[in-house]
């Protein structure tokens, strides 16, 4: 095992980890490549700053392309090889809820996974050998948010005075009364629903590196994930007109799913 500290979104610091990775096992050879940085942030493009949307985008899409450019000399050296990209069922899914603008996100998303179906084909025409998988995670126990909100928004551990002026337009450009509560209460407000991502998720993050690895092991291209992802992909396809109406958000909540991750009415 190893472990390097590199920045996804930099293509330099992913080609020297992937220098770093040949020269610390002594090979020209990799089999299995996992695509899993990520981040969140820039919700609204209408609303959110740009530095956020763009880092959510440089990292989120820019390190899957950049680990796949940078691995690819070792992943052709080897007989047989896979590509394993982590997208989420965002990227079936652009938004969280009818109410909920995860824009920067779920268009990263979207990227990871067209550029991987691209890849199928581009494999089986250019380097037979080399295969892709995209991974479409739902909820999953992890402290994405926290850390995005420790790289964003926090200073020695505070909330920042900025991000909670951010939190406030963002509620009332959904309609949520926020002025009478005061800065702290703010952020008492965002710590909870934090707290409430983290301790709700139907998948715990081993659950969903098991199905991850059962999917690569059965030759799957297409790794759907947990419960409520199955859900939305299941109701996407069935009626994707209605995708982004408030009776698909209402009909998905109803069932359980989402419901400490969709922004309410």
């Amino acid at each position: 095992m190893t472990s390097a500290v590199a920045d996804v979104a930099r293509r330099s610091d992913v080609d020297e980890f992937a220098r770093h990775v040949a020269a610390e096992f002594r090979t020209d050879a990799v089999h299995l490549l996992f695509n899993n940085a990520g981040t969140t942030g820039g919700h609204s493009i209408v609303r959110g700053a740009e530095a956020n949307w763009d880092r959510t985008f440089d990292v989120v899409w820019g390190g899957v392309l950049n680990g796949t450019r940078a691995f690819f000399p070792l992943l052709e050296a080897a007989q047989r090889s896979q590509v394993v990209n982590i997208a989420s069922i965002n990227a079936t899914w652009g938004c969280l809820g009818a109410q909920g603008p995860h824009t920067a996100y779920c268009t990263a998303k979207f990227a990871v996974r067209g550029f991987t179906e691209a890849l199928i084909v581009d494999f089986r025409v250019n380097a037979p050998h080399v295969t892709a998988a995209v991974v479409l995670p739902g909820h999953v126990a992890t402290p994405i948010a926290r850390r995005a909100l420790e790289s964003a928004g926090s200073e020695s551990g505070r909330i920042s005075d900025e991000y909670v002026a951010r939190t406030r337009q963002s509620y009332a450009s959904r309609g949520r009364v926020v002025d009478s509560l005061s800065d702290d209460d703010v952020r008492t407000l965002i710590m909870e629903r934090i707290e409430r991502f983290e301790q709700s998720a139907p998948t715990s993050a081993a659950e969903a590196a098991t199905a991850i690895l059962q999917g690569v092991r059965d030759g799957e291209w297409r790794i759907v994930v947990g419960p409520d992802a199955h859900a939305i992909d299941e109701a996407v396809r069935a009626n994707p007109t209605a995708a982004y109406s408030q009776e698909f958000t209402d009909a998905l909540t109803a069932k359980g799913h989402f419901v400490a991750l969709v922004e309410p009415r």
